[in-house]
């Protein structure tokens, strides 16, 4: 995961891990109406909205404002405990249109409508227009949450995120971590659950235990044998989520090549076929470029199953595209020759192709990650000891994997007693 927001549940456990931390604001430059707008972390998040949004943010405001109240209104609901939080009339509402028909509502002004979509397409993987009202909210939470401008920062490991995958792993006991294990079935007895899997070698074993929580990605539970099966709801539930899409192309261009000098800001929002842009400029250190484009949505479909060669060289005149705009020089004829340019700088070009990488809930369907039938995979499956978890239960990110671990916890106090679990911990 490249970051965690700060209003992440994830937040007090990295506290409680002592580990590390950098601070990064959450607001990225940002390319809309062929136009880049820079984000200076120096002047802040009110610099960057204003010279954004122009005369539209008045309009901008009242809708932060309402977008505001109504995730208060949504937070409420889920700590109260209610399975559905969209039972709540005003909320279901939300879960029956489509985001970008509820911001449409607000008649906001053509960069602020665009800013919005680029938000949420970029960490939903699929178009605005293909996610409820509730989910799309949900999603935007980071970018508008607090009361100024400068939304809600985000934080990183320091030495790198999987810090906390090693950190979780010494305070369970590394004995106790077992890898290359794949479970084959799952067999809730009522009193205990058997789970057959295989061992390094091949070879059949069981572990018994008091429950268990199954973390694989909801469309890859079919793989795993569950005895008794998941409920009708539940299957349904993973039946009708579907995926968001991501392409990442990583890009190492010889640091004495100039194009990025003074142009490129470290991260740029294009919403086009460059996706998302980050640069890691090596050229004080001596070092090559690393630039990494993570494509979404639409653009990351129209590439994703082609060679590896054919994606790279597709990206790479994107790039220059941005490039071009970042240069004050939008013709076609200058991104041309930039793309030129980058070819030839270019030492090493990388694809990871996640056809299936974000859970969604398309709203064409009825669905929302707040809906009933979400709430009924949440639910405890089997005979009670199977719990059902991941991100792709919850959100659409690692924040979900965080608000899974936490549901999960609970239902196993609740099952097995406080008591219980401090002895076996």
């Amino acid at each position: 995961m490249e970051e965690m927001w700060q209003c992440s549940p994830a937040m007090p456990l990295l506290a409680r891990l002592g580990l590390p931390l950098e601070e990064a604001p959450a607001h990225s430059s940002v390319l809309v109406g062929s136009r880049l707008h820079p984000f200076d972390p120096a002047a802040g998040g009110t610099a960057f909205l204003d010279g954004l949004l122009g005369c539209g943010r008045v309009g901008f405001d009242a809708f932060r404002y309402e977008a505001r109240r109504l995730l208060e209104v949504l937070g409420g609901v889920v700590a109260a405990g209610s399975d559905a939080p969209a039972a709540n009339g005003e909320l279901a509402e939300l879960r029956s249109i489509d985001f970008a028909a509820f911001v449409d509502r607000f008649d906001l002004a053509a960069s602020a409508g665009a800013w919005l979509r680029l938000l949420v397409e970029s960490e939903s993987a699929v178009g605005w227009e293909r996610i409820s009202a509730l989910d799309g909210l949900d999603e935007l939470r980071p970018f508008i949450a607090g009361r100024g401008d400068d939304g809600c920062p985000n934080v990183r490991v320091v030495g790198g995120n999987e810090q906390l995958i090693t950190a979780l792993s010494w305070a369970v006991g590394d004995d106790d971590v077992r890898t290359s294990s794949p479970v084959l079935r799952i067999d809730d007895r009522g009193g205990h659950v058997d789970v057959v899997h295989a061992d390094r070698r091949g070879r059949r074993r069981t572990e018994r235990a008091a429950l268990v929580m199954v973390t694989v990605p909801s469309w890859a539970l079919g793989t795993v044998q569950l005895r008794p099966g998941l409920t009708a709801a539940a299957q349904r539930a993973i039946a009708t989520t579907g995926a968001g899409t991501y392409v990442k192309v990583v890009l190492r261009v010889r640091a004495d090549n100039a194009l990025f000098d003074g142009l490129m800001p470290s991260t740029v929002l294009t919403g086009g076929a460059a996706g998302c842009v980050y640069l890691a400029d090596g050229a004080v250190a001596g070092r090559d470029h690393v630039v990494t484009m993570l494509l979404h949505g639409r653009h990351a479909k129209a590439v994703t199953g082609r060679a590896a060669p054919a994606v790279a060289a597709r990206t790479i005149d994107a790039l220059a595209e941005v490039l071009a705009v970042a240069g004050d020089r939008p013709c076609g004829a200058a991104a041309r020759r930039i793309a030129d340019d980058l070819r030839a700088a270019v030492t090493d070009a990388r694809v990871f192709d996640h056809p299936r990488a974000v859970a969604t809930w398309p709203v064409a369907l009825g669905r929302s990650r707040f809906d009933d039938l979400a709430a009924a995979l949440r639910r405890p499956q089997g005979r009670g000891n199977v719990l059902i978890g991941g991100d792709t239960t919850e959100t659409s990110h690692s924040d979900g994997a965080v608000r899974a671990g936490l549901r999960m916890a609970q239902q196993a106090m609740a099952r097995l007693g406080a008591d219980a679990l401090a002895v076996a911990s």
